[in-house]
Parts: C-alpha cells; sequence; structure tokens
C-alpha cells in the first residue's frame, strides 16, 4: 500500500518549473528566451503565490492538530497543519498561478534584477554604486547586459519603480551614456482634463520610451492633481 497522498494547498511556492509560468504567462517564453541567449545569464521564477496539487510521503510528514474558538461564530474549530522536508514532496503540479518574482542572475550573482508577473513591475536592479560582488566592479559588458535586458522588458510592458529607476540612472551614468536634461514648468490651465499625478507620469515615461530615451522624472509637485 502505498504510503503517499496527493492533496491540494494554495499559497506561496519558493520555486517553480519555467514552463509552470509560461502555462499560464504564455509572454514569458520569449523574454526567457532572450535573456537565457545572453552568456552568463539565467531566470529564476521565486515566491509563486497560487494554487497546487502535491504529493507528500505520510511516513515522513509531521501532522500537528491546532484547536481554535471563533468567537464570533461561538464555534470550536480544528486546524490540521502538516510539515515535511522539501526532499519529501513528489510531484507538484500547478494550477492557478496569481503572481511570481522573477530574478535576472549572472553566473553566480543572483537577483541583479527582479521583476514581478504579472503586473510588468521592475522593482530592483543592482546599483553598481552602492554593491559590488567581491568587492570587485561590474565588468562594462555586464552593466552593458543589464541595459540591454532593461530595455527589451521595458518594450515589453515593463515599468519600473522609483529605486529601479535610479539604479539604472547609475548605470547609465557609468556607461557614459548620452543623456539629455528637460525642465518642464507645468501649469493647469484646464482642471477638468488633467489625469491623476501618477497616471500623468506614466503617460509621460511612455512618451519618452517610444523615442527611445528611458526617462528619471522627480516627483515634486506644489499642488495636488487628483
Amino acid at each position: 500500500m502505498s504510503s503517499s497522498i496527493r492533496i491540494r494547498v494554495k499559497g506561496v511556492f519558493e520555486s517553480i518549473k519555467t514552463s509552470d509560468v509560461v502555462r499560464f504567462y504564455p509572454w514569458m517564453k520569449t523574454i526567457h528566451k532572450y535573456v537565457m541567449d545572453k552568456s552568463g545569464w539565467r531566470i529564476r521564477y521565486f515566491e509563486c503565490t497560487g494554487e497546487a496539487y502535491i504529493e507528500i510521503n505520510l511516513e515522513k510528514a509531521i501532522f500537528d492538530l491546532e484547536h481554535r474558538f471563533e468567537l464570533e461564530a461561538g464555534e470550536h474549530r480544528y486546524v490540521l497543519r502538516i510539515s515535511f522536508h522539501e526532499k519529501d514532496v513528489g510531484n507538484i503540479d500547478i494550477i492557478d498561478l496569481v503572481e511570481c518574482k522573477v530574478s535576472f542572475d549572472y553566473h553566480d550573482l543572483e537577483s541583479i534584477i527582479i521583476a514581478e508577473i504579472p503586473s510588468k513591475t521592475i522593482t530592483r536592479i543592482l546599483d553598481p554604486i552602492w554593491y559590488t560582488p567581491k568587492g570587485e566592479k561590474l565588468s562594462f559588458i555586464v552593466l552593458y547586459d543589464i541595459i540591454d535586458i532593461i530595455k527589451y522588458l521595458i518594450d515589453k510592458g515593463f515599468k519600473l519603480t522609483e529605486n529601479a529607476s535610479t539604479s539604472l540612472t547609475h548605470i547609465m551614468e557609468l556607461t557614459r551614456s548620452p543623456k539629455l536634461k528637460l525642465v518642464i514648468n507645468g501649469y493647469v490651465i484646464e482642471p477638468d482634463k488633467v489625469p491623476s499625478f501618477e497616471k500623468l507620469l506614466d503617460e509621460l515615461m511612455v512618451f519618452f520610451k517610444e523615442r527611445g530615451i528611458i526617462v528619471k522624472i522627480e516627483r515634486k509637485r506644489t499642488r495636488s492633481l487628483s
């Protein structure tokens, strides 16, 4: 008689297979290939929230029974918790994937870039000014790869957080990419047509992106636009 059981669980999975990600987000397939084709680069998917069927070895599992009293409902309930080692888990069949973090690694240096899907948000770019692995500077080859990957992701609809944008600015300065400084003073003349402040910034970033320019916009305002 088999000592394994197949159960349905939901929560955060520390890592999942590329094929599972592509199954729920097919547009990640071309991104994955683009990065993996670069020498030394790889992609990992971690902290993925979803639902799955998993197989566990009952002989290795530890069951904890917890008693709870639901004050509002006036009912006694029991919660059964299962603890088991990662190696005692059999097949993991992902049946729903709500969100996932994507790590872009270069050789043994992990999380040079971190993005979140499906929101398509780049939350982290390694800042060479504040961090260098083993006390060494990142080579210009790696820096140019970072710029190229970020440009590719932006073309695919990804957006940068403010921290990621700052790190990218430092990389652009180190590689001496051409830059321009443009100061715009805007005055509201038709309040009914003015979008929210965040939407206005997003539209400006899209405007410049379509013209091959990555911009860092200082978020200063004198009055609320929303």
